[in-house]
């Protein structure tokens, strides 16, 4: 297996770029490089560039990635036939970039800025001492051709003169010729290469909710806490009572889509283990859904007036709903609301009917259950992508096992039954009523007065 090494911020650059209006693709080198004199301090003729084509919400952009040329070739002298790596680069070849913010990867910050709709990656303010590297744990899943400067290049082999003239002579083909120097790659994926990495998409979140409380029912386990939140590493978070670590590894096995990432500090009350179960998406099997921004408040308008009136018919309480706006960079119409063990039922009918009809999906769903067990409260993002066909609707009997996982009990009533039995002499027997403790019989004396006797 071949070595694979993430070059440092403080060994590379990197610039997105957009093409102008009109651009052709022949033109990219000449574009590039007059981009790089303004851009990149230092540019020269011993300047090494990796390029590849990208399209974040529908807008081209290249990424170019720029090395001085005796550094690059020290990373291919000392790791000879090494796949070399930015945070970048792997970062941008993510399903869900356009929706990460940026964020600080080890002495970057790499994302995008939704409100500029464009990319980001800068060197950050201030240097880690560590030498860790985010992506190190992960780099052997990643593919090659999420890599820089790895296309192969024929042997140089470099006359030197002892002449001047013709030193000057050789020195200046070179400058002359910088524009085809082969430490420069293009790189520019088509719709072929692109479908090869289609992965499957991670089922929906009140399917990944279903599925989990089936296994904690079997288990006699119960949540406390639900949390699915796409925007998060690890999709999944479950408070939980009543669930051992080695029972946690044992059931979550049977889920195909998630991986158990983390147990937290079990606890133990009145001898049963509570903890927090953490599980992350096989992300090299499974893609989640991109999230888009919504064009403005408008645009989600219709699609929370036909939810809220759904709610409202079913008696579901609804405390307040959070619209786009800059204050979540225009991602998520959220909602939250209050709901009995039925109306929680009805509840995910309804969001999965919306789903379905507009363009939107779950992108979180937090689920607390009250003290009781007889209510839950639960808040929901939405966002927004027009190209997710129609999800497939979660079953009602797998749906009716939710409630039960949370801890909720129906209720039981005692029940009641007139029984004959032995009165005095001289009365007239009305009846009896038998609960779980005693009877009570009601019958009249022999002045034709009602009497109540019970037996104990």
């Amino acid at each position: 297996m071949k070595l694979k090494i993430i070059i440092p911020r403080k060994d590379h650059e990197v610039y997105f770029i957009m093409p102008p209006e009109g651009f052709k693709l022949r033109d990219t080198q000449n574009m590039i490089y007059d981009k790089l004199n303004e851009l990149h301090p230092g540019f020269t003729a011993a300047s090494c560039i990796d390029i590849k084509l990208f399209e974040f919400n529908k807008t081209r952009w290249f990424m170019v990635t720029v090395m001085a040329g005796e550094t690059l070739a020290e990373y291919q002298i000392i790791h000879k036939k090494a796949i070399l790596y930015t945070n970048t680069s792997i970062m941008a070849n993510t399903k869900n970039f356009t929706i990460n913010a940026p964020e600080r990867i080890d002495d970057e910050l790499i994302g995008f800025d939704v409100r500029r709709n464009e990319p980001v990656s800068i060197p950050a303010e201030t240097v880690s001492i560590s030498n860790n590297q985010i992506f190190a744990g992960r780099i052997e899943k990643i593919p090659s051709m999420h890599g820089v400067f790895n296309r192969r290049k024929p042997k140089l082999i470099i006359a030197v003169a002892s002449v001047f003239i013709l030193l000057l002579v050789f020195l200046s083909l070179i400058f002359t010729s910088v524009k085809t120097s082969e430490n420069t790659v293009i790189v520019v994926p088509d719709r072929e290469e692109n479908q090869l990495d289609e992965k499957a998409l991670l089922p929906t979140a009140f399917a990944v909710l279903a599925d989990i409380a089936e296994l904690f029912l079997m288990e006699n386990g119960v949540i406390e806490r639900w949390q699915y939140n796409l925007a998060n590493n690890s999709e999944v978070t479950v408070q939980c009572n009543g669930i051992s670590a080695f029972t946690a590894v044992a059931i979550f096995e049977h889920i195909k889509y998630l991986t158990l990432d983390d147990i937290q500090n079990i606890n133990y009350i009145e001898g049963k283990p509570a903890t927090t179960i953490v599980l992350r998406a096989k992300h090299d099997v499974y893609s989640t859904p991109v999230s888009y921004a919504f064009t403005g408040q408008e645009g989600i308008f219709i699609a929370a007036e036909e939810l809220t009136g759904l709610f409202i018919n079913q008696n579901i309480i609804i405390n307040s709903e959070i619209f786009p706006s800059t204050g979540n960079r225009y991602m998520t119409y959220t909602i939250i609301y209050t709901a009995n063990e039925e109306r929680l039922i009805n509840s995910i009918d309804i969001m999965e009917e919306i789903c379905n009809k507009y363009p939107l999906f779950i992108r979180s769903f937090d689920i607390a259950a009250s003290r009781e067990r007889r209510e839950f409260t639960i808040t929901c993002a939405f966002s927004y992508n027009e190209a997710l066909d129609e999800t497939a609707v979660v079953p009602n009997d797998k749906k009716q096992k939710i409630p039960s996982a949370f801890g909720y009990k129906p209720v039981s009533y005692s029940t009641y039954s007139f029984i004959a039995e032995q009165v005095p002499e001289k009365t007239s027997l009305i009846g009896t009523i038998k609960d779980s403790n005693n009877h009570t019989v009601f019958y009249h004396d022999s002045e034709g007065k009602i009497r109540i006797r019970s037996s104990w």
